[in-house]
């Protein structure tokens, strides 16, 4: 696996000099033929397999936080109406602001709510009414949804600025 993993390394390296006008591309999985795979998901595929191997042994993936961290995201979307289209528009670092207003809260639980309000809110991009601080493992996971919102956002920005 190590090995095909390094060849679709070295060709995704290729493909992305070349800056392609497609953005799929045939790849050859041995016993499976050809087939038409989105360079997408070619990178997905290789991050994915870089990721899991610093998972030690014996060890999931998907820990009890991180699904808290996607119900959580979860939730902003469902409940709050926080989709893709409205983190879009947080094109000034919004969503990192609020995440690091989050974590530190859970960072500095000792400090009262009057002095985080006079340092922290300052950062705090959006109406003093969306802070909605909770506990301190509560905060903290609402920094990470709000830091997958934002990687999610620029991700989808680096996409559209790719292609031709």
């Amino acid at each position: 696996m190590t090995c095909a993993v390094e060849r679709v390394k070295g060709f995704l390296v290729r493909v992305d000099a070349k800056q392609p006008v497609t953005d799929v591309a045939m790849v050859n999985f041995q016993a499976g033929g050809w087939e038409m795979v989105r360079l997408d998901d070619l990178r997905d595929l290789v991050s994915a397999y870089d990721a899991a191997k610093y998972i030690p042994e014996g060890r999931h993936l998907i820990g009890q936080a991180i699904r808290d961290v996607i119900a959580e995201r979860n939730r902003q979307v469902a409940d709050e109406g926080f989709d893709t289209a409205h983190d879009d528009a947080n094109t000034r670092h919004e969503l990192a602001r609020a995440a690091a207003c989050y974590a530190a809260k859970a960072a500095f639980p000792n400090v009262g709510e009057a002095s985080f309000i006079d340092i922290f809110m300052r950062v705090w991009p959006w109406d003093e009414r969306w802070w909605k601080p909770a506990g301190h493992r509560q905060n903290l996971v609402k920094a990470g949804a709000l830091i997958l919102a934002e990687i999610e956002r620029l991700d989808r920005v680096e996409t559209k600025e790719a292609r031709p």
